[in-house]
């Protein structure tokens, strides 16, 4: 058995890397691949079943089409966009190239995101070169697809496996919606993670996924660990003369003081976790002793802290480099622009926080811009070593790596954002300021990429596509999810991190982020705090997602080591405008994909992403 499951996992692995189906095929060949499919919903608390047929077209223009009887709500238009996308991206192949035809055989109303995973799975089996996408017929599949397709918590669970059930299906849930499947039939459920663990489970792979090739060179680990260490020894200073000023209380300064000291004791093995967890005290010991000194000093204290913060970031924003040479240093290079706009909307905050009188959460924010024009610098310094290592890339190469993030990320921005309005119809908590942040950040993406400066639109919209994956991703840990739960997604997780890492390196690009932020979620598990595991790892499955990205606008990277420039396939995936919503009918009666979906996002964003006290990353 051991020589065939290996066997399997060689044939998976060159079919990513050759794509016979359709990435290599003669642009003059039309092909047509069509499934038909059923996906569960509820209608006034009673399961049913809605019959879906979805069509690829090659080749095509990345148009998907969305057609029903009945009206479609946004966030389902949006969802199966990103199961297209998700899809996609999971097997390396160009979404530009494709079009997507779905066809909701209903007269009701569709809204709702549950529905997306199965079609994620729909899309990836009609597009690889081994699935038979008959296997999926089998089965009724529910669950929300993320963009880096996990399968996250649903409602109307026990409604929709009824349903399945009823009519003879396997009925497959998320991994969270476990506690949800309680009494039905337990022979005819499945619980997956994510497109991997579906793979195995519902398609029929057997897939070894090896750890991914991590991309970690000597000279930026040399950095990380002096960068550690100066950060760790300036925070240590800053605590000493904090105490004997009384500005300080002793059970904050030991907490900062363990923290300090774990991350000297990773700083030969893991330099950038040990980096991470030095930024984490500097910041905490520079803000704890900014609003101790408002309080003394007041204003005055206050104004001269934003002053020094600006002053800082002028000089730091006039030393960046405005182009790239290699992957690694464009990669770096956008990381310390994103880390700048970090600094730069702490100062806009401390500004306004102190037009209103608050003086200490001013000061805070202001120590905060501080502490992070620290990290604007390590990424520099990281840049600039790595700027002739690795693939050369171009201006024409990053502008294009941009602009298909424009249409990757913008797809989930608004698919995350239709699923939290849809929230907030149903009665839940409000999540204007979750919205508002995940527009912002597209929106500084798009306005830098029209201003023709791709390395920082890159690192804005890596930013948000991980922020938009983890809050989507979130409820499935954040809501009643057993351990066994917690640990079911992180290694589907870890596995799609490895998987899309390990795409790019078959294509000749690395993620020296990718790898880093992999070694610091592993850090941030061991310690017992998964949630900032996960959400550190979801920014490592964001970078490699990036990085493959780049591979697939121009796959010539194994055969060339000069300047790709300009080169790859034009097109950057679905724009605004390319999806047609084709409705024939409209029925007053709503069938709610995501009745009870919810994701536990408090509205204090900064505070329920990274809690005082949490790790951060450098």
């Amino acid at each position: 058995m051991k020589w065939t499951a290996r066997l399997m996992a060689l044939l998976f692995a060159a079919s990513l890397l050759l794509q016979p189906s359709l990435a290599s095929l003669p642009q003059h060949d039309r092909v047509e691949r069509t499934l038909t499919i059923y996906v569960p919903a509820v209608s006034d608390d009673k399961g049913e079943l809605i019959k879906v047929e979805v069509k690829i077209v090659y080749p095509g223009h990345g148009l998907v089409n969305v057609k029903s009887g009945g009206s479609v709500g946004a966030s389902t238009v949006y969802s199966v966009r990103m199961a297209v996308l998700a899809a996609s991206l999971f097997l390396g192949v160009d979404w530009s190239s494709v079009d997507v035809d779905v066809t909701f055989a209903t007269l009701t109303g569709l809204k709702g995101p549950s529905a997306s995973f199965a079609l994620a799975l729909a899309v990836y089996a009609l597009l690889s070169p081994l699935t038979p996408p008959g296997n999926l017929t089998r089965y009724v599949v529910t669950g929300a697809v993320s963009p880096e397709g996990l399968s996250s918590r649903v409602g109307g669970v026990q409604a929709k496996c009824k349903a399945a059930v009823d009519e003879g299906f396997v009925f497959v849930a998320p991994l969270s919606n476990e506690a949800d499947v309680a009494g039905c039939d337990e022979d005819n459920v499945i619980l997956v993670t994510g497109l991997l663990d579906a793979s195995s489970s519902i398609l029929g792979y057997r897939v070894y996924i090896p750890p991914a090739p991590l991309y970690y060179p000597e000279n930026y680990a040399d950095l990380m660990k002096s960068e550690a260490e100066k950060m760790a020894s300036y925070a240590s200073g800053n605590l000493s003369e904090a105490l004997s000023a009384d500005l300080i209380d002793y059970v904050t300064a030991n907490a900062i003081r363990a923290r300090i000291e774990e991350a000297l004791d990773l700083a030969d093995d893991k330099p950038y976790s040990a980096a991470s967890l030095a930024f984490t005290a500097l910041s905490q010991t520079l803000s704890a002793i900014a609003e101790a000194r408002a309080s003394r000093e007041g204003r005055g204290y206050v104004e001269s802290l934003i002053a020094k913060a600006e002053a800082g970031l002028r000089e730091i924003q006039a030393s960046l480099p405005k182009n790239a040479t290699t992957w690694p240093e464009a990669e770096l290079l956008s990381v310390a622009y994103t880390r700048a706009a970090d600094a730069e909307a702490s100062i806009a905050r401390a500004r306004a926080l102190l037009d209103k009188g608050d003086v200490k959460g001013a000061a805070s924010e202001a120590a905060y811009a501080l502490a992070r024009l620290e990290t604007v610098k390590t990424w520099g310094r990281a840049a600039g070593l790595l700027a002739g290592m690795g693939p050369l890339v171009g201006p024409g190469q990053l502008s294009l790596l941009a602009s298909r993030l424009d249409s990757f990320v913008g797809t989930a921005i608004n698919y995350t954002n239709a699923v939290l309005r849809l929230l907030e119809e149903e009665g839940g908590a409000s999540y204007g300021d979750a919205r508002a942040l995940l527009s912002r950040l597209y929106s500084e993406a798009r306005a830098y990429l029209e201003k023709d400066e791709p390395l920082t639109a890159i690192g804005y919209y890596r930013e948000a596509l991980g922020l938009s994956s983890y809050w989507l991703f979130y409820a499935s840990l954040a809501i009643g999810a057993s351990p066994e739960a917690v640990k079911g997604y992180w290694e589907e997780l870890e596995a799609l991190a490895n998987h899309t890492l390990s795409q790019a390196a078959a294509r000749g690009l690395y993620s020296v982020l990718a790898s880093s932020y992999i070694e610091y979620a592993g850090v941030l598990m061991d310690r017992g705090d998964p949630m900032s595991a996960v959400r550190i790892l979801e920014a490592a499955v964001a970078s490699a997602g990036v990085t493959l990205m780049l591979a697939l606008g121009a796959p010539s990277y194994l055969t060339s080591s000069g300047s790709v420039g300009g080169a790859g396939s034009a097109g950057g995936g679905f724009p605004a405008e390319a999806v047609h919503i084709v409705l024939t009918a409209v029925a007053g009666v709503s069938v709610a994909f995501a009745a009870g979906y919810v994701l536990g996002l408090s509205t204090r964003l900064r505070e329920a992403l990274q809690p005082r006290g949490a790790p951060a990353s450098t």
